[in-house]
This record gives C-alpha cells, sequence and structure tokens, in this order.
C-alpha cells in the first residue's frame, strides 16, 4: 500500500518576487534621496558661503568709502580753511588800499595836547638848523628871529580859535629853512598816548593839515588830483602789495610817507647822520633816536620784561622773547611821558592782543640771520639807510649794498632787520604753499573723483556677479526641490503600494491557514470514514485488529479490496487541494489586475 503524503504548497511564491524589486527599488529611492539631500546640502554650504563672502565684500566697501568720506572732509576742512585765509588777506588787502586812497581826516583830540607837541617839534627842528635859518631869518643889524615857542595862558585860551592861523604862520616861517610839508607829516605820524595807555592813531594828527599839504611837490613824490576841485592831494602810486597789512619800512606807510626815503637824511624827518669813529653801544632808547628816519616797519623783540636785568618788571615776563614789528613810535621828547612803541606780535594767539603799546627800552633790534633779507643801519656812514644784506664775510660782519652796484662791509650789530624782506619772502611762500594746497586740492579730487567712479563700477559688477550666482544656486535649488519632491511622490507611492502588499499578503496567509486548517480537518474526517467502513466491511480476527489501525491489512485479499477505495480517496483529496490553490491563485491575479501599480515598474535614475 501507498503511504499517504501531502504535498506542500508555498502561497508566498507568487508574491515573493514582487516582493524583492519593491524593495530593491525602497533602496534605490531611499540612495537617491540620500544622494540628493547631500547634495543640498553641499549648495547650502556653497550659498552660505557665497554669502558671507557678499558680505565680507560689502564692509570692505563700506570701510572704502568711510576712509573716502574722511579723506573728503579733510580735503574740504583744508578747503575751506584756505577759502577763509583768502578771505582774510582780501579784507586786509581791501583795508590796505582803502586806507592809501582814503583823504586825510582826523579824530578827536585836545588841541592843546596836539599844540604843545607842535611847538616842542619845530623848535627842536629849529634849533638844529638854526645856523642857516637865523641867517635868513634875521634883519640887518638887527636881533635874531627867536626861534622857542613860548606857549601863554592866552594861547592856550584861544588856543581852539586860532590854532589854524599859528600853524599858518609856522609854516611861512619854515618856507625859508625847507620843506614845511616833511615836517608837518613827521609831526602828524607821530603818536600819543591816550587815557588809558593805549597809542593814539597817526590819523589824529592830520585833522588840521589837510589843505595845508594840498599843493603838489614833485621832489616828494606827491601830484595834484585834477579832477578834484577841492585840490585834494591823491598818493603816488603804491608799490607791490606783499601779502600783508603790516607798514614796510620803505616808503608806502601811509599818506603821509608816501614818497619818503628812510635812506634820506635831509628830508625833513631828522638832520643829516654824523659820521662818528666811536664804537657803537645800543642804547636801551635807541627807538627814541630820531635820526634813524622812519623806525616803522624794524623787527624788534621783547627784552626783560621779567626785570631779569636791571629793568622793572612789566606785564609780568609774559611777552618776553617774542618778536613783532613796529607800526609807530610815540616820543614826545618831555620828561613828563613815557617813550612808547605800538608793536604788531607776529604769531598772536588771539586778535585783540596782535597789537599793543609797550615803553621802548623793552624793545631790542632783531638782527638778519641770513642773505636776501633788508635792514637799516643804525651806525657809520650808512646811518638811516635801507641796505640789502648779500653775503656774510665773517662772523659778525655783513656785506651789504644799498643801489646793487656799491657794496660796504658793517658789523652785524649796526643792522635792524625790517619787515620787507620779511614780507616778501613770506608772500612768495604762502603763494607757493597756495600753489601746491590748489595743485593737492585737484589731485585729490580728480583722484576722489576716479575712486568713487571706480567704486562705484566695482560694486555695480560685484553686485550683478553675485545677484547672478544668486540667480543660479536659487534655479539649481528649485531644481534639486523639484527633484526631491518627485522622488518623495514616488517613495510615497511605493509606501502605499508595499502597505497594500502586505494587507494581500496578511488576507493571503490567513485565507492559507484557514485553509490548511480545514484540509487537516477533512484529512482526519476521511481517515476516521475509511477507518469506520473499513472496520465493517471486511472480516478480521483478533490478530489483525491492532494493524486495521495502522493504515492497511497485510492480507492480500483485504489489500486488494481496500486499493480502490484508497486511491479514489486520495485522488478526491488532491483535487479539492488543486481547486483551493486555483481559487486562491485566481484571486492574487483579480487583485493584480485591480491595482496595475502593483506590476508597473518605476524608472530609476
Amino acid at each position: 500500500m501507498h503511504r499517504r503524503q501531502s504535498t506542500p504548497t508555498n502561497d508566498s511564491n507568487i508574491i515573493q518576487p514582487q516582493f524583492s524589486a519593491l524593495d530593491t527599488r525602497f533602496q534605490l529611492a531611499f540612495e537617491e534621496a540620500d544622494h540628493i539631500q547631500e547634495a543640498a546640502n553641499k549648495l547650502r554650504q556653497q550659498l552660505f558661503g557665497a554669502q558671507r563672502d557678499l558680505a565680507t565684500v560689502e564692509n570692505e566697501h563700506k570701510d572704502i568709502l568711510a576712509g573716502y568720506e574722511s579723506e573728503l572732509r579733510k580735503v574740504r576742512l583744508e578747503r575751506d580753511t584756505l577759502r577763509a585765509e583768502l578771505g582774510r588777506m582780501r579784507e586786509e588787502l581791501d583795508a590796505l588800499r582803502k586806507d592809501r586812497h582814503q583823504p586825510f581826516s582826523g579824530r578827536n583830540i585836545s588841541p592843546v595836547k596836539l599844540e604843545a607837541v607842535h611847538d616842542e617839534y619845530l623848535a627842536g627842528i629849529l634849533q638844529h638848523r638854526s645856523g642857516s635859518a637865523d641867517e635868513d631869518a634875521k634883519p640887518k643889524d638887527g636881533p635874531p628871529v627867536k626861534t622857542k615857542i613860548e606857549p601863554t595862558d592866552q594861547q592856550q585860551t584861544k588856543r581852539p580859535l586860532t590854532l589854524a592861523d599859528e600853524l599858518s604862520q609856522q609854516v611861512k616861517k619854515a618856507k625859508r629853512e625847507g620843506d614845511p610839508d616833511t615836517a608837518l607829516k613827521n609831526l602828524a605820524n607821530h603818536q600819543e598816548p591816550d587815557k588809558d595807555g593805549r597809542a593814539m592813531p597817526n590819523e589824529s594828527r592830520r585833522m588840521h593839515y589837510t589843505d595845508r599839504l594840498s599843493r603838489p611837490n614833485p621832489g616828494q613824490g606827491w601830484r595834484r588830483d585834477r579832477t578834484d576841485n577841492r585840490r585834494a592831494v591823491s598818493p603816488p602810486h603804491a608799490d607791490t602789495w606783499t601779502g600783508s597789512s603790516r607798514m614796510a619800512s620803505e616808503g608806502s606807510h601811509s599818506r603821509f610817507n608816501d614818497g619818503i626815503q628812510a635812506s634820506n637824511g635831509n628830508n625833513g624827518t631828522a638832520p643829516p647822520p654824523s659820521v662818528s669813529s666811536k664804537p657803537f653801544a645800543l642804547d636801551k632808547y635807541w627807538l627814541a633816536d630820531i635820526s634813524l628816519g622812519d623806525r616803522r616797519g624794524m623787527t624788534v623783540r621783547f627784552y626783560d620784561t621779567d626785570g631779569s636785568n636791571g629793568l622793572q618788571e612789566w606785564w609780568n615776563g609774559e611777552k618776553e622773547g617774542l618778536q613783532g614789528v613796529i607800526e609807530g613810535v610815540q616820543d614826545s621828547g618831555s620828561d613828563r611821558m613815557s617813550r612808547m612803541a605800538t608793536v604788531r606780535v607776529e604769531d598772536a594767539v588771539d586778535e585783540a592782543g596782535a597789537v599793543i603799546t609797550v615803553p621802548i627800552q623793552y624793545l631790542m633790534p632783531v638782527r638778519p640771520s641770513r642773505a636776501g633779507y633788508r635792514a637799516v643801519v643804525m651806525h657809520g656812514k650808512l646811518k638811516a639807510k635801507a641796505v640789502k644784506v648779500m653775503d656774510k664775510e665773517e662772523e659778525g660782519r655783513w656785506v651789504v649794498t644799498q643801489d646793487g652796484v656799491q657794496y660796504e662791509t658793517v658789523d652785524e650789530e649796526v643792522l635792524v632787520l625790517t619787515e620787507r624782506a620779511q614780507l616778501e619772502q613770506s608772500r612768495r611762500e604762502v603763494l607757493e604753499v597756495k600753489r601746491q594746497r590748489q595743485w593737492d586740492l585737484e589731485e585729490g579730487n580728480r583722484r576722489i573723483e576716479h575712486l568713487q567712479l571706480q567704486y562705484v563700477a566695482d560694486q555695480f559688477s560685484a553686485s550683478q556677479q553675485a545677484r547672478m550666482e544668486v540667480q543660479q544656486l536659487s534655479a539649481e535649488r528649485n531644481g534639486f526641490r523639484a527633484e526631491r519632491d518627485r522622488w518623495m511622490m514616488e517613495r510615497n507611492a511605493s509606501l502605499a503600494d508595499r502597505d497594500v502588499l502586505g494587507r494581500l499578503v496578511h488576507d493571503l496567509t490567513a485565507e492559507t491557514n484557514a485553509l490548511k486548517t480545514e484540509k487537516a480537518a477533512l484529512l482526519a474526517q476521511i481517515d476516521a470514514v475509511w477507518v469506520e467502513r473499513h472496520w465493517y466491511d471486511v472480516p478480521h480476527t483478533s490478530a489483525d485488529t491492532s494493524s486495521a489501525f495502522h493504515g492497511y491489512a497485510h492480507d492480500p485479499i483485504d489489500q486488494s479490496q481496500a486499493q480502490p477505495l484508497q486511491h479514489q480517496t486520495m485522488l478526491k483529496r488532491r483535487l479539492s487541494i488543486s481547486d483551493q490553490e486555483t481559487s486562491a491563485q485566481n484571486s492574487v491575479k483579480r487583485s493584480c489586475v485591480q491595482d496595475p501599480t502593483l506590476t508597473t515598474s518605476r524608472p530609476t535614475s
């Protein structure tokens, strides 16, 4: 007899290839998603790097722009300073021109003081010229003309009314002795301190002399202004402006000094200097020496203001060592009044302290320090003459010239520096500095404009390049995002298919287990029915009872009778199992036909 054998059925063989292909697709999709994520991270890092580079470039541009703006502010400040300086110099030039070309006008002064100064000054002049003046003035066999003017109380009382008449008489008397215009001019040039110790301006001494000075004097360089019916006197041609409001020592200090040369000792300013063989010794009242001529424009230095060399302390010694230029000397010739000088201090801190009045004993002359300067000789045959310092012959001696033809050697201590050379040198230096600054300013403006244009061009090109890079990165990022979204959609679809297949496998497994249970039950029933039928239909002995339960009897007759029935039962079993497997396969096929995504393959990248 054949042993009963059951053929095992592998239900999972139907969907196992699909599960394998699906897992492979999932693995590829996951790997592709990882690659996309890595590429996106790299692009994100590149984008962050580009943003940092862009921020760095912007910061550098900002720093460069800040530097350019700072340099531009400095250049503009320097330009404004130069403009302010130019404006001040123009104002000084206008003031100088106005002072040179304005008519004489006096201020309110005391007629008594003016008359006293006038009398004493004319008396000194007449005493110096007493020889020639007495011979011309005295009559034959008569007493000499009285040269001393004695003011009386009656004259002082009537002085405001008779001042012009007395001056007219003095002018008529002086016609025989020299030029009266020069004497009156020098009288007007002298200044006198007022009540608070300040210097009285020169214009206050000109108030009564306009009509007397209106006639032309060719010897003094004056000319009549023919367009004025009042016979006003216009000044001669002014010298070239030196760039400063200070007066020079060689002519053109004011309207009264136009045409007066400090080197001329016979022009009425002072008697002719005498040639002396005595050694030169500087007196502390050297500025009171009228034989030096016009002392304005001389450079002096404050000396012994602290009282260290025997003089009384003045101004607490604050002005010690400062240098300045003489603008006027006030010497009344009387011991009752101080001998003062008006000095314009160089490099003054404020404008209020630029011009001060100082006693002349605190002033020392400044000697020339190099060739090319002009100076006034204070001793010797060239006394009161303006010379030009040419070269240093030896220690303490200079070679000077007056006219550029004859040269003399003088001691350094007899020279006092005048302002003209310093003004000319300062003017040349100022003009050179202005030209250099103007060139630097123009060059700076051109450089700033070029840098601004270059910066704008660089910034525009950098912004355009950065914008293009950002657009390119944005396009790549959008492409990666679209690719990622597509793969995510496929992944979600694959997960959905996997879930559907999982549910289908679960259902098939459950159905297979149910079929197997039913199959086992049916086999048990068939075995029970077969045993029952075989037991009652075939005679058997007690010896064969035990073998009946072991499947088949050993009797050949019994085996031949039972074999057809056994084959029939096995055939039925196989048919029922085949039907069940066929129904299961048909159900799987129907599921695959209803959901085509289970068998459709996805494209892989």
